[in-house]
């Protein structure tokens, strides 16, 4: 028996590679490359799921994909702290928030061989919610990070 692959035309194949611009970038030198690795891992994603590749592939680069959110999450959390980010509370909501849909995902997409529209669906699902966060929650510590960095120390 061989693994079930992507079903034909996914809506894969109309989604463009997402391409970094130096607008993202907050400050942190750290982060912001870690949120180019992830954007690397969202493009290898939907390059999988366009070429129709074995549906195994797709699901356990999606549980990579979702590792690597909760570990750069915690990387986050640690800059946002030790920069005394006001809005630290709301940012870790929406993080936990972000986990728990990516766990659903990763549920509904593990939980079949042979994927319909609807877990490819799914997998895109996965790829907007973290350009999202990245792109609305993220750049919005940019400025209080570019002023705790030129402010003097204690």
């Amino acid at each position: 028996m061989t693994d079930a692959t992507v079903p034909a035309a996914a809506p894969a194949e109309e989604l463009p590679p997402l391409v970094w611009a130096s607008a993202f970038e907050t400050g942190n030198a750290k982060l912001d490359g870690e949120h180019r690795e992830l954007l690397v891992d969202i493009n290898n994603l939907t390059r999988l799921l366009s070429e129709g590749r074995e549906w195994w592939q797709i699901v356990t680069l999606s549980k990579e994909l979702r590792d690597k959110c909760v570990d750069h999450f915690l990387d986050e959390q640690v800059v946002l702290e030790r920069s005394k980010y006001t809005k630290l509370a709301a940012h870790l909501r929406e993080h936990r928030y972000i986990e728990k849909q990516l766990d659903d995902i990763l549920a509904c997409i593990s939980a079949v061989a042979r994927p319909s529209r609807a877990e490819v669906e799914a997998v895109l699902y996965l790829r907007s919610i973290l350009i999202h966060h990245f792109f609305r929650y993220d750049i919005a510590y940019k400025s209080h990070l570019l002023r705790s960095r030129n402010q003097p120390r204690d």
